[in-house]
């Protein structure tokens, strides 16, 4: 029996820091290499934001120095969930990215929130109710 991969198209985030000690020249051209390294896993560059210089809210060794600022990069794509996990084996083996993240973007139709009944619910958390006796003087 064969099993049959799931070979969708998904979207995901992937957001990568750079030392600062990179020029903008080194900068432009690892995104240059990140949106072909896409290219070469059959996938598509959705949008591409440099969010600039931060600082991190710890310091990250690097090549033997230690980093309290990086270059951030945001990237949106999409490609099959197989090519992202050899895509992200790429990314990690990448020497001049001081860390990194990949995560799939939920559906729109998946992440909105599911309602619970609360019919069950509210007796159990309702006070007892006290009945007033209403007397009828005539």
């Amino acid at each position: 029996m064969k099993l049959v991969k799931d070979l969708s198209v998904r979207t995901y985030e992937l957001t990568y820091l750079v030392p600062v000690s990179f020029s903008e020249t080194e900068v432009t051209s690892l995104k240059d290499k990140m949106v072909q390294l896409i290219a070469r896993y059959k996938g598509k560059l959705i949008t591409a934001e440099d969010w600039g210089k931060k600082n991190l809210a710890y310091r990250i060794r690097h090549k033997s120095q230690h980093q309290s600022q990086a270059y951030y990069t945001h990237l949106v794509l999409e490609m099959t969930s197989d090519k992202a996990v050899a895509f992200e084996k790429e990314v990690y083996l990448e020497n001049s990215i001081m860390r990194h993240l990949l995560v799939k973007v939920e559906d729109k139709k998946s992440a909105a929130p599911k309602v619970i009944s609360t019919e069950s619910v509210e007796p159990a958390l309702a006070k007892p109710k006290t009945s007033k006796k209403i007397v009828n003087k005539e």
